[in-house]
């Protein structure tokens, strides 16, 4: 059976470095050698009656006869029951031999179903077998945890194990792409008989070997999935239970309170979630989530995929259901999430709302960032298509929102070039055209959507040309020549015309980049009377306007998407954009040769870019996150979100003192400190402390246990809003601070970035990787100057300026699924993409992941991979 797990792990007698590189891994099995559906799905109740937990027995006599108890027949694989006893006299009573709890379960109920057995073990059991996990709800538990976490000095040795023939196994599968079924080809059986005969560490060979078939090699999966889902449960509970420590103090010992504060918030892991429905190749749809939090050693995000599940619908309540299932899967995640980033479809922005209002996101959550730049495909069409897509906002117009539509549907571009053949007559065309009274009013509104450019007749003309030229061999000879005679090879072979495709990322802008590369080519081409001339010189005029905005633009798309640029590097990369659109646009409105500059163009760009920019300044995470960016620190944006009343106040110390207020707003919940709800002068000698859900912080580094239970009584009188006026002086300080030493600052660190920039960066690549590598070098250096903006800074951090981690994962879903879907069922399809998605982050083979923290795992990788 699927679930059932042998009673000790697979042994560990290889080392990882193996002569994988002299052997090929091609899958050599047959289609019938397949693993069935019924070996990785979970029976129907018609086959079964599957129980999902066991039943505590509460009243049950403690100390009951061991006579009274027999051992259970495990027969086959179903080794998991050897850790229970069941009743001679009542068979549907069982008993732990671990816990020694007793439960009602009915096995010949439910005839070879071990799960509700091992979730016991897993989740419940105070004292679970070694390969098992110990149950998170103990407090026990919990505080060991955090013991862990504040440990910094802890041997991370202890967690390194020597990789088994099934963790190399499944790399292999997800690695090569290769099928469940390869395990037993004749490849993968040379390839365990090779490695048995590598002697472990003391040179001795293993009296039984675990080899992988089809079988134990679905069971092992399942059992990869759930350790890693333990060790996210394990994560987030312990960085929740640190987080609703409370603190009592008072004026005089606050800075202490906070110092000892700030260093247990170093060893949270802060969450945000970014979510997305795939489809894939319109059959399944699944909705991916994952969890996404900050690593401060390497300075970038680092995502992981925790849900891969079948989401049929695609309706705002029916995602926000899914999304609360991981919420309650996972116990504290809605203490640690501080963001969610998702693109802008309609439904997708709902989500955070609706959670909000069944109170899924507590106190802590900043905000849901939509994706800026979500699909840089859909801006292309911006630059290209007849239509304008809002996708930032709602149509007032019901005609209008008709017309967008239907002229959507008829101008899409098809890959080969070819029109969308929905609309067989052009309903677009007869509404401009038409009388209606009800266009009359927004004529001019309309005229400046939809005016015409022939951009989409250039991306047409270029998949026609390349189609000619391939399905010619006349014409391919005829390009090869020309290609030679001006130059335009790579390696040996003619650069090629790329084929324009809407589904990918830029393509509308790599295929205009390649198209003035080859003009020369090109334009002798339109000699040539069997092909005809397809690109004349106002098209490649046409091709400069746009390549003018859209190139920059790529390089922003493309910074965005880098895991080191983070939602506080957002708005100061968008402005930087927009400024350079402004400039481009007001040398093209000055030239003097308008005849083919196509002025349309810019103005339906930029207000696109216009959009973007008010929604992203109106959003306070935004706008504040971006004040700690060390190139933004003196922008005048932010005097035209905060004006001044009293001119007499500077503008930066203005500035200062609305973003210290709101700075005090987002990290009072997170702090979690309280004066004590009497006068200072009669606690100047007492030690606050206050119990809350595990260890509390002392203002103090001692405290006896008569303080402990003369200060519970203040525990119902927590206000951790009673700080707020010294913290936002202190906040203000420290922003002062940090004002001066970024002046003074920004242009050495913006140097040492461009000491490292490529020859081949424009102006612009290289001022947006000085907006984001400044500014991370700063942060590295001088993060203990600045103790509670460097808390500010960590929580902006987590949050993503774009889903693409999402779209990045779906490919990945994209391979397993793909290689063999037949064979996979929905939960084993689900345990591949998580393990997938675990494995390109942490040596998941490596470390035991089950009793260490992230920081340690992701400290072990790094190790790991340097050996």
């Amino acid at each position: 059976m699927n679930n059932n797990i042998p009673d000790s792990p697979p042994s560990n007698t290889c080392s990882s470095e193996i002569l994988v590189r002299q052997i090929s891994f091609r899958d050599t099995t047959t289609p019938n050698t397949s693993v069935s559906s019924n070996n990785n799905s979970t029976p129907t109740p018609k086959r079964r009656k599957v129980l999902k937990k066991f039943v505590l027995v509460q009243d049950y006599p403690s100390q009951s006869e061991d006579s009274e108890w027999t051992r259970i027949d495990s027969k086959g694989k179903n080794s998991i029951w050897s850790h229970f006893l069941e009743g001679k006299k009542d068979r549907s009573i069982l008993k732990c031999t671990n816990c020694n709890n007793v439960y009602r379960y009915n096995r010949r109920e439910a005839r070879y179903n071990s799960e509700p057995a091992e979730l016991h073990l897993r989740d419940d059991c105070t004292n679970p077998p070694d390969y098992f996990h110990g149950n998170l709800k103990d407090e026990r538990i919990i505080k060991e945890i955090c013991k862990k976490k504040l440990d910094k000095y802890r041997d991370l040795k202890q967690y390194i194990k020597t990789q088994s023939f099934f963790d190399i196994a499944v790399g292999l599968i997800l690695e090569s792409r290769l099928s469940i079924n390869w395990v037993e080809s004749f490849t993968a059986k040379t390839l365990w008989s090779t490695m048995a005969l590598i002697p472990t560490e003391n040179n001795s060979k293993p009296e039984q070997i675990f080899k992988p078939n089809k079988s134990n090699m679905s069971n092992f999966i399942r059992t990869k999935s759930k350790d890693i889902n333990y060790f996210w449960r394990s994560e987030i509970a312990s960085s929740a239970h640190i987080l609703n420590e409370k603190t009592f103090t008072n004026r005089k010992t606050l800075l202490v309170s906070l110092t000892k504060r700030l260093y247990a918030l170093d060893n949270v892991t802060f969450m945000s979630l970014v979510f997305d429905h795939w489809s894939n190749h319109k059959m399944s749809n699944y909705l991916g989530v994952l969890l996404v939090t900050y690593d401060e050693e390497e300075g970038k995000q680092i995502p992981f995929l925790v849900k891969m599940d079948r989401s049929d619908s695609h309706k705002t309540i029916d995602i926000s259901q899914q999304l609360g299932e991981i919420f309650n899967k996972f116990d504290g995640l809605r203490t640690v999430t501080v963001g969610m980033s998702t693109d802008n479809a309609a439904n997708m922005l709902k989500v955070p709302k609706e959670l909000s209002r069944t109170g899924l996101l507590g106190t802590r959550f900043l905000g849901h960032v939509p994706c800026l730049l979500h699909s840089a495909n859909i801006m292309n069409s911006t630059m290209f298509d007849m239509v304008e897509e809002d996708s930032l906002g709602f149509v007032d117009s019901e005609l209008k929102s008709k017309l967008l539509e239907l002229a959507a549907m008829k101008y899409q571009l098809n890959s080969d070039g070819s029109r969308n053949e929905i609309l067989k007559q052009d309903i677009f065309t007869e509404y401009l055209l038409s009388n209606n009274s009800q266009l009359s009013s927004e004529s001019a509104d309309i005229g400046g959507i939809f005016s015409f450019i022939t951009g989409d007749i250039i991306l047409k003309k270029n998949n026609q040309l390349a189609l000619n030229i391939k399905s010619s061999s006349v014409n391919q000879l005829l390009y090869r020549e020309l290609c030679v005679e001006f130059g335009k090879m790579n390696g040996e072979e003619p650069l090629a015309i790329k084929t324009y495709s809407k589904t990918r990322w830029l393509s509308a802008l790599d295929v205009v980049l390649r198209l003035r590369e080859l003009k020369p080519v090109l334009m002798e081409l339109n000699r040539e009377p069997s092909l005809g001339v397809f690109f004349d010189e106002e098209d490649f005029v046409l091709m400069d306007d746009l390549t003018d905005i859209l190139s920059p633009f790529r390089s922003l798309c493309e910074m965005l998407s880098n895991d080191t640029c983070t939602l506080k590097n957002t708005l100061p990369l968008l402005i930087s954009y927009k400024d350079k659109i402004d400039k481009i646009f007001v040398e093209k409105s000055k030239s003097s040769n308008l005849t083919h500059r196509h002025l349309p163009v810019f103005i339906r760009f930029r207000r696109k870019m216009d959009k973007y920019y008010k929604k992203y300044v109106s959003m306070d995470i935004c706008l504040l996150s971006s004040y700690l960016n060390i190139a933004f620190v003196d922008s005048s944006v932010f005097i035209e979100q905060f004006p001044r009343e009293n001119t007499e106040i500077k503008k930066s110390d203005h500035v200062i003192s609305f973003v210290s207020q709101k700075l005090t707003d987002i990290l009072i919940p997170f702090l979690n400190i309280s004066y004590y709800p009497i006068k200072d002068s009669d606690t100047e000698d007492m030690i606050g402390i206050s119990s809350h859900a595990g260890r509390v912080y002392n203002a103090e580094d001692y405290s006896s246990e008569g303080q402990e239970e003369k200060n519970l009584e203040f525990e119902e009188e927590f206000d951790e809003f009673s700080i707020k006026d010294d913290l936002q002086e202190q906040i203000r300080l420290e922003l002062e601070q940090y004002r001066l030493r970024a002046l003074s600052l920004v242009k050495e660190y913006s140097n040492e970035v461009l000491s490292k920039s490529k020859k081949r960066w424009s102006p612009f690549d290289r001022q947006v990787q000085m907006i984001v590598g400044a500014d991370n070098i700063f942060w590295s250096r001088h993060k203990r100057e600045f103790p509670l903006l460097s808390l500010a800074n960590k929580l902006f951090h987590c949050i993503p300026s774009t889903s693409i981690h999402a779209e990045r994962l779906f490919s990945l879903a994209a391979q397993i699924f793909d290689k063999r879907k037949s064979q996979l069922s929905d939960q084993m399809f689900e345990d591949l993409c998580i393990i997938r998605s675990f494995l390109l982050r942490i040596k998941l083979g490596s470390i035991n992941i089950t009793d260490c923290t992230l920081n340690d795992a992701l400290r072990l990788t790094k190790e790991l991979n340097l050996e």
